[in-house]
C-alpha cells in the first residue's frame, strides 16, 4: 500500500464500545470519497474491558471491509503506547492519528493534509487554541487546565505550539516511525515527548486550527493531568528512565514531608508555646528552618544516596538553592499575575511547578552531584 496516495488512520481505543461504531462509520464514509484510493483503518485496543474489539470486528465484518485492522494489547498501557503500536504496524505514506470519540471531525484532515502535502511540513497537528480553531462545549475547568499546561509546556520545553494535546495529528510516514519508536512516556504525556523529539530532529511541524467539540465521556482522569505536568520536567531534564523517575518521586515525597513539618511546627509554636504566641514571624522562621534542615538531610541521604560526611560546601549550595527558589517563586508570581494578567490560581500552579523544577535540577546537578552509576546504585539503598 506504500505510495504517495496512501493513508493509514490510527484510532487508539480504551473501553470505546459505545462511541466506536459512529466513529468508524464517519471515517469509512470519508475514505469512500476517493481522496486516498489506498487506505487502511487501524483500531488499536488498549486492553479494554468492554466489547471494543467485538464492536470493531463487527463493523468490519458487516461491511466486508478488508482494510480495517484491529490490534489488541494484552493490558492497558496508555494512549501513547497504543498509537505507537498502530503507527509501527501501518503502511500508509501519510498517518493520521485521531481519537475514538472523533471530537475533531474526520473532514478536518483536509486542513492538515494541505500543510503536509502542499507546504512540505513533516507533521501537522490539530489545535484548539489558534485563531482558526472552532471549539464548542469546552468546560471552564478544562480551559483553565489546558491553558495552564500549555503555558508550562511552552516555558519548560520551548515548544512554540499553543496546543500539544489535541488528539488529531497527521504525519509523513518516516516522521511518524522515527517519532514513535521507543517512547518513554506511553500515556497522555506522549504528545509533548513526540513534539520534543520532532524539535530535536529538526522536523517541520505546522499547527493548524480545527473544529473540536468536547465529549462528556472521557477516559482522562485528574491524576493523568498532574502526571502530564510532572512528565514535562522529566522530558526537559532527561528523567524518563525508571531509576530517575523513582528519584523524582522520592524528591516529591520529601517535599510533602517538609511541608507537613513546616506547617505542623508553626502550628505548635504559635498555639502551644507562650514565647511564640505573639510572634508569628519568629515562629515561621523556626518552622521554615526545621523544614529546610529536614529537606537537606532527607534528600541527601534518601533521594540522592549520598553517604559521605556532610560538608559545609553542600550546606552552602543547598541554602543558595533554597534562596534562589524563593526568589523565583515571588518573581514568577508577580510576573504572571501583574505582568501577563494570568489568573492567580493558574499563576500559583505554574509558579509552584517551575520552582519545583529549579529546585530538583539544582539539587540533582549541583547540590548533591553524583555519577549516573552511583545514582543507579542509590536506588537500591
Amino acid at each position: 500500500m506504500s505510495n504517495q496516495n496512501s493513508l493509514s488512520i490510527v484510532i487508539p481505543a480504551y473501553n470505546e464500545a459505545r462511541r466506536l461504531p459512529a466513529t468508524l462509520a464517519s471515517v469509512y464514509e470519508y475514505l469512500r470519497s476517493g481522496a486516498f484510493p489506498a487506505h487502511e483503518i487501524i483500531v488499536v485496543d488498549d486492553g479494554s474491558s468492554d466489547k471494543t474489539v467485538e464492536v470493531a470486528e463487527e463493523f468490519a465484518n458487516r461491511r466486508d471491509i478488508k482494510n480495517v485492522r484491529i490490534i489488541r494489547a494484552p493490558r492497558n498501557q496508555g494512549k501513547g503506547a497504543a498509537l505507537a503500536r498502530g503507527i509501527l504496524a501501518s503502511h500508509g505514506e501519510f498517518v493520521l492519528c485521531t481519537d475514538a470519540d472523533l471530537s475533531t471531525p474526520i473532514g478536518e484532515m483536509d486542513k492538515l493534509l494541505r500543510r503536509v502535502r502542499r507546504d512540505g511540513f513533516d507533521v501537522a497537528i490539530g489545535s484548539r487554541n489558534v485563531a482558526e480553531s472552532i471549539v464548542t462545549k469546552k468546560p471552564w475547568y478544562r480551559s483553565i487546565l489546558s491553558g495552564t499546561s500549555n503555558l508550562l509546556i511552552r516555558l519548560v520545553l520551548g515548544l512554540p505550539f499553543r496546543d500539544t494535546q489535541c488528539g488529531f495529528k497527521l504525519y509523513r510516514r518516516e516522521a511518524a516511525l522515527s517519532l514513535f519508536r521507543n517512547l518513554h512516556l506511553p500515556r497522555f504525556s506522549f504528545d509533548f515527548e513526540v513534539l520534543s523529539r520532532a524539535k530535536t530532529k529538526g522536523l517541520r511541524v505546522a499547527e493548524v486550527g480545527v473544529r473540536w467539540e468536547h465529549s462528556d465521556f472521557t477516559t482522562v482522569r485528574t491524576r493523568d493531568v498532574f502526571q502530564c505536568l510532572v512528565d514535562v520536567f522529566r522530558i526537559r531534564f532527561g528523567l524518563t528512565g525508571d531509576a530517575s523517575m523513582a528519584q523524582l518521586g522520592r524528591f516529591m515525597t520529601v517535599g510533602v514531608v517538609n511541608t507537613a513539618i513546616d506547617a505542623g511546627l508553626y502550628f505548635m509554636l504559635t498555639r502551644f508555646t507562650a514565647a511564640f504566641a505573639g510572634d508569628i514571624v519568629a515562629a515561621k522562621f523556626f518552622s521554615f528552618l526545621a523544614a529546610t534542615v529536614s529537606s537537606l538531610l532527607l534528600n541527601r541521604r534518601w533521594t540522592f544516596g549520598v553517604r559521605a560526611p556532610l560538608t559545609f560546601a553542600e550546606v552552602a549550595r543547598f541554602y543558595a538553592t533554597v534562596s534562589a527558589s524563593m526568589a523565583l517563586n515571588v518573581s514568577l508570581m508577580y510576573m504572571f499575575v501583574h505582568g501577563l494578567g494570568i489568573h492567580d490560581l493558574q499563576a500559583l500552579l505554574l509558579t509552584t511547578l517551575l520552582t519545583f523544577g529549579l529546585n530538583y535540577t539544582l539539587s540533582r546537578l549541583w547540590v548533591f552531584p553524583k555519577k549516573d552509576a552511583e545514582l543507579a546504585a542509590g536506588m537500591n539503598l
